[in-house]
């Protein structure tokens, strides 16, 4: 995500970011990108809290998102699986009485 927000800013838009959960592991991010300043909000990442060193600028002619998601991605469907087949005995209806 931090490749997204590097590319929007090298596009001359002003951006802040908004996590929807405080838990890394549940959370989405919310970009609010403008060419205009946008409006400030308490829950917006301090932008110093953001490291851009190893982010990359996305570009058409060398797409390589889904590779920088990849990890982010695995790590949803092993957190999705373990929520659905996590103690399975308790949670199952039973097919006979």
């Amino acid at each position: 995500m931090r490749s997204i927000y590097k590319t929007f800013l090298a596009s001359g838009f002003k951006v802040e970011v908004l996590p929807t959960d405080p838990d890394p592991n549940q959370r989405n991010l919310l970009f609010y990108a403008s060419l205009e300043n946008v409006k400030q909000d308490p829950g917006f990442i301090p932008v110093d809290k953001i490291d851009l060193a190893d982010a990359v600028i996305l570009k058409d002619e060398y797409p390589v998102l889904d590779m920088l998601n990849s990890e982010a991605a695995k790590r949803w469907r092993m957190l999705a699986i373990g929520s659905f087949t996590g103690d399975i005995e308790q949670r199952t209806l039973p097919l006979f009485e």
